[in-house]
């Protein structure tokens, strides 16, 4: 029988009762267990405060990736494109606001359609960028209506 994970309120809990030091092993031990974890933890201490330069590194770390796409084998592409959403989604995930998804997913569709691929030759590709634009629908309609406004051109470039 494998190992039972406790809830969230219960790690709260028993993180409560532990010192600096403790606390700084715990999460050095994470850090050090699996890249993920490093990459979060290294956000959370050196980026986070700075937002907008976490975007733009994120987004020239995703033109890098785009800057490698294989025009000439639609297998290739398709691998090279995913490895880029799979960064989008990280980067999201780790910044946890839905303005930045919307900017960093809208930022990758628009490098689809800049990358010269003709979408509608490829279905698969075709369907992975229309699943973005609908994922960045849903996050607009998320937002506060204040917010909308300013989230909608990013939509409209791409559709």
């Amino acid at each position: 029988m494998g190992l039972k994970s406790a809830s969230i309120s219960e790690i709260k809990k028993e993180l409560s009762h532990l010192n600096e030091v403790e606390l700084m092993e715990l999460c050095l031990k994470l850090a050090k267990y699996k890249k993920e974890n490093k990459e979060l933890l290294s956000y959370l201490l050196f980026d986070a405060q700075q937002e907008l330069q976490f975007i733009e590194n994120a987004k020239e770390e995703i033109t890098l990736i785009f800057d490698q796409i294989n025009t000439s084998n639609s297998y290739l592409a398709k691998k090279t494109i995913r490895k880029a959403l799979k960064h989008v989604r990280k980067y999201a995930k780790y910044v946890g606001l839905a303005s930045t998804e919307i900017i960093l997913t809208s930022y990758f569709c628009k490098l689809i359609l800049d990358s010269g691929l003709v979408l509608t030759q490829n279905t698969a590709l075709h369907n992975l960028y229309l699943n973005q634009v609908k994922r960045i629908e849903k996050l607009i309609a998320s937002l506060h209506e204040d917010f909308r406004g300013d989230f909608e051109e990013y939509l409209s470039d791409l559709v």
